[in-house]
């Protein structure tokens, strides 16, 4: 029984590993990308887990953040701080029948890891992008984690540029990320 129990972990090791993917500086990830995603930054991993929620009538992605340090021995959430007191731990693509109200990128460049969340804006004239990195957390939320996605910026891609969610996250590219 031991070996049994023995050879199924290793399995499950292996398929983890293999399903693992480490992205390199200048690269970008989409919800789509479903999985384990990995970039080393601040000393340590930042880790992206990419997945799906289903049912007959809700088809929704999700990201979830971690970090661990070098030594890896703890798996730290990383929330997406969108204020003082909002934080999320999971982010859920949005979708209204077939059309997508909100997806999300990850884009990983030399001098960091950045999100971008784009959503249908309210008066449906166009898409905003709300731009986060991947930072310590400096005080600005003293009994917070240590690390977060911090929000610096929103911006909005006329519907003429951008009619859809995913033509919004096009425009977002390792080159072309708004500070």
């Amino acid at each position: 029984m031991f070996k049994i129990l023995k050879n199924t972990i290793c399995i499950s090791l292996t398929v983890l590993a293999m399903s693992s993917q480490v992205a390199t500086a200048d690269a970008a990830v989409v919800t789509e990308q479903q999985g384990l995603h990995q970039w080393p930054v601040l000393g340590g991993k930042l880790i992206a887990v990419a997945g799906t929620y289903q049912d007959v009538l809700t088809y929704k992605r999700s990201l979830t953040f971690y970090f661990t340090n070098k030594n890896g021995e703890e798996w730290n959430h990383v929330p997406i701080i969108e204020s003082k007191v909002d934080r999320t731990f999971t982010w859920f693509s949005i979708s209204k029948g077939e059309t997508t109200v909100a997806d999300a990128k990850i884009i990983a460049r030399q001098d960091g890891v950045y999100l971008a969340i784009a959503t249908v804006a309210k008066d449906q004239n166009g898409i905003v992008i709300s731009s986060y990195k991947f930072t310590e957390n400096a005080n600005e939320l003293p009994d917070g984690p240590a690390y977060v996605f911090k929000k610096f910026g929103d911006r909005v891609c006329p519907k003429k540029l951008c009619a859809t969610v995913e033509d919004a996250l096009k425009t977002e590219t390792s080159t072309k990320l708004t500070k």
